[in-house]
């Protein structure tokens, strides 16, 4: 018989790092692609600027960016706004 303790705080902070790290990554992803829009974008109508960072979400994510979050992404990119993601899950732009 093999005795086992769980360790509820080591587990807790693996769990911990393991999500920040996949957080950080995510971010990554996101910002890459709001920068991409943000630089093929300049001088684009609104509606354009929409549509180009829904294809480039698909193609990244395989999935849709929402609304209001797309219309929001799109309004300040068109505005020539660069969007700030954070590890935390915020945005902001600049």
């Amino acid at each position: 018989m093999v005795n086992f303790e769980f360790n509820s705080e080591g587990f807790r902070r693996g769990m911990d790092e393991a999500l920040s790290g996949a957080l950080r990554d995510m971010a990554e992803r996101i910002q890459v692609v709001l920068d991409s829009v943000l630089g093929e974008s300049s001088g684009m109508a609104l509606e354009l600027v929409r549509e180009l960072l829904v294809n480039k979400w698909e193609a990244e994510f395989g999935t849709t960016v929402s609304d209001p979050e797309l219309g929001a992404y799109a309004a300040q990119i068109a505005a020539g706004n660069r969007i700030i993601v954070q590890v935390d899950g915020n945005f902001s732009s600049m």
